[in-house]
């Protein structure tokens, strides 16, 4: 337990997996000493699932990049008109095969 919370105070915002790797143990013998750690409060996590990060209480919270938004690309004046001039595709109607059953 001391080597897993020396870990995580080293490497902040840390997986389970890289915590199993760098001290050669398995996953599910890790998991309940992270979970004694996290009720104690000397380690924090974020996340759900296998996106949980691990980090040390008092370093706080890792922050999150501001990523800027993808921008929409703008559509030329072509490209519009070529949709406008197309004709709309008739489709065929889905029937029913009646089966024809002696009564």
């Amino acid at each position: 337990m001391r080597g897993t919370l020396a870990f995580i105070q080293a490497n902040a915002n840390c997986g389970m997996s890289d915590i199993s790797k760098s001290l050669r143990q398995d996953p599910i013998k890790l998991r309940p000493a992270l979970q004694l750690l996290t009720a104690a409060g000397t380690v924090k996590a974020t996340g759900k699932k296998r996106g949980t990060k691990y980090y040390a209480a008092g370093a706080g919270a890792p922050k999150k990049s501001a990523a800027p938004k993808p921008t929409k690309k703008p559509t030329s004046k072509k490209k519009t008109a070529r949709k406008a001039k197309r004709k709309p595709v008739a489709r065929k109607k889905k029937t029913a095969i009646k089966s024809k059953r002696k009564a």
